[in-house]
């Protein structure tokens, strides 16, 4: 059968943040249809274009790579107006999230980061703890608000914490308190990654550094 292969943005993903010099993931608040508009008889658009390849010698050739797992849950719009959408709740009575990653051919030993976006919305100091595969990783806090809703964010270096396939990221709530609440927004988590094909395809990210770079 005859098909059009092309390339387009998918409505969420991850993206390289220069500034921070670190993977980032997006969604798009409005939908999860993406639409794509085909045209005809007129110019053509964007084409891949032939690169020489670069011959720089002294190069080793790269081992790993960085990618990015997350998870973004759009449950509840606090203020019931808005693009502002919270994930799970936490309480007194449900004092965890945990979240299952798919993660093949993560390499353990190697720097793992841990991101994550909580949203306060009561009074009061709030205390959460982070965990990865039961392994504690780092603690946050921040204040909140009766009148509206705060974020914390947290962000974690770690190493030895991840095996090479399903982890499971938790996001514990520190609160005997009937009356705190907060809400889980995202979580992420940016590891290294072997070379390694699934479903026969090997897709990475390429390094982030000036100049060519050797794969074997």
């Amino acid at each position: 059968d005859d098909y059009i292969l092309f390339y387009a943005r998918s409505l969420d993903g991850v993206e390289y943040d220069a500034d921070d010099d670190a993977f980032r993931h997006y969604i798009h608040h409005y939908s999860k249809v993406n639409v794509i508009w085909l045209t005809h008889s007129k110019t053509n658009g964007k084409r891949i274009t032939s690169r020489p390849s670069a011959s720089q010698s002294g190069l080793i050739a790269e081992s790993s790579f960085r990618d990015l797992v997350f998870l973004e849950e759009e449950l509840t719009n606090f203020y019931k107006s808005g693009e502002k959408w919270l994930g799970g709740s936490l309480s007194s009575t449900q004092s965890s999230r945990s979240y299952l990653f798919s993660m093949p051919d993560a390499i353990p030993q190697e720097e793992t980061t841990v991101r994550a976006m909580v949203a306060s919305t009561t009074s009061g100091t709030h205390n959460y703890n982070l965990a990865v595969n039961g392994n504690d990783i780092g603690t946050f806090s921040g204040s909140g608000s009766s009148s509206r809703y705060r974020y914390i964010f947290k962000e974690v270096k770690t190493e030895g914490v991840l095996i090479d396939g399903n982890n499971t990221v938790t996001v514990e709530y520190q609160t005997f308190v009937d009356n705190m609440f907060s809400y889980v927004d995202w979580v992420e988590v940016e590891y290294n990654r072997k070379f390694q094909a699934q479903n026969d395809q090997l897709i990475f990210n390429a390094p982030v550094k000036d100049g060519a770079a050797l794969y074997n």
